[in-house]
């Protein structure tokens, strides 16, 4: 059951060797607006923002943070869709290179200082995929009680794929080169790296988890996942971040393999409802100096399922500006 909570609680850091603290979940809302000045699709408004907001939230139930995310859908001419964060944040640099999160992440993470009009992601849906190609589950949020047509395209699954670019899976690193366009790269862009003329994640939770480093698509546009058989990773084709093809009559969900690369990139994950804080290492050595730490916080939340179109209380789904003063990058558009 999607629900919010209002509540009350206090984060205690105790200084033991794994200096970790667990904070209870506060949970992201989602809302959607269309960019149609003709209202040409209106007849779509619904079943698009109802699969959107529920595989948006299928992602946010792991994910930390309260805000509110504001996503745009454009009609567009691509074959199928896409999407990205509309904002980049600075993380830190390395090397020279300029390291920056999606802006979704930075939000949900409390790094987002700057306001920026507009949405916070965008997601772009092709029109004749639209038309011919997506279905749309008239119960998204009970997923699994219509069955999916055998000649038809999950949108649920679609917008679940989407969403993991705008949040994480999203960078500038050339698949087929690893070059850089500059003095620049992405949370995932830096977990990756060439092995024999391939580009692999080698995230250290993600490598756990897949026995291994990562196979990244070669054709496919950087953050997904998989090559076609005989390439390497062409068993992830079932990955809701693959890069292989997409299965008609098929709902795709998210592996741990996601989660894990969500990790590696900086986000911290909550677990049974509660997320896991690994303290800077001048926060430790505070610690370690015999200081202790006590962050009170209360969040206010709302029981709600989505009942109401175009709002969303849900428990939970490219860079122009970066927040913090920096000049984030442009990301790709990621299908």
């Amino acid at each position: 059951m999607l629900f919010m909570r209002s509540f009350l609680h206090t984060m205690l850091l105790v200084l033991t060797s794994g200096l970790t603290a667990t904070v209870a979940h506060a949970i992201p809302t989602f809302t959607v607006s269309f960019n149609d000045p003709a209202g040409a699709h209106s007849s779509f408004y619904d079943p698009i923002e109802d699969n959107l907001i529920a595989a948006a939230s299928d992602w946010g139930q792991h994910l930390p943070g309260s805000p509110n995310v504001a996503m745009q859908v454009n009609f567009t001419n691509e074959p199928t869709t896409s999407g990205s964060s509309v904002t980049s944040s600075f993380v830190r640099t390395v090397s020279g290179i300029n390291v920056f999160e999606q802006g979704v992440a930075a939000k949900l993470g409390g790094a987002s200082t700057t306001v920026v009009p507009g949405p916070d992601a965008v997601v772009n849906i092709g029109t004749n995929y639209l038309r011919n190609e997506l279905w749309f589950d008239p119960l998204p949020f009970d997923r699994g009680v219509a069955a999916v047509p055998f000649n038809k395209t999950d949108a649920y699954s679609s917008f679940l794929h989407e969403f993991g670019h705008i949040v994480a899976f999203n960078g500038w690193k050339d698949p087929m080169t690893g070059l850089l366009p500059g003095d620049f790269q992405s949370t995932f862009d830096e977990q990756t790296s060439f092995i024999g003329g391939r580009p692999f994640f080698v995230g250290s939770n993600a490598m756990e988890i897949y026995g291994g480093a990562v196979p990244l698509s070669m054709n496919a546009g950087p953050g997904h996942l998989g090559n076609p058989f005989p390439g390497p990773g062409s068993e992830l084709i079932n990955d809701a971040m693959t890069g292989i093809a997409f299965f008609r009559g098929y709902r795709y969900t998210l592996s741990p393999l996601d989660l894990a690369i969500l990790e590696d990139v900086g986000i911290a994950l909550v677990q049974d409802g509660e997320m896991t804080v690994v303290p800077e290492p001048s926060t430790v050595l505070l610690l370690c100096s015999g200081l202790f730490l006590i962050i009170w916080r209360k969040k206010i939340g709302t029981d709600s399922r989505l009942k109401t179109r175009r709002q969303a209380g849900l428990i939970s789904s490219s860079s122009l500006y970066s927040s913090n003063g920096h000049p984030g990058p442009k990301s790709q558009r990621i299908r």
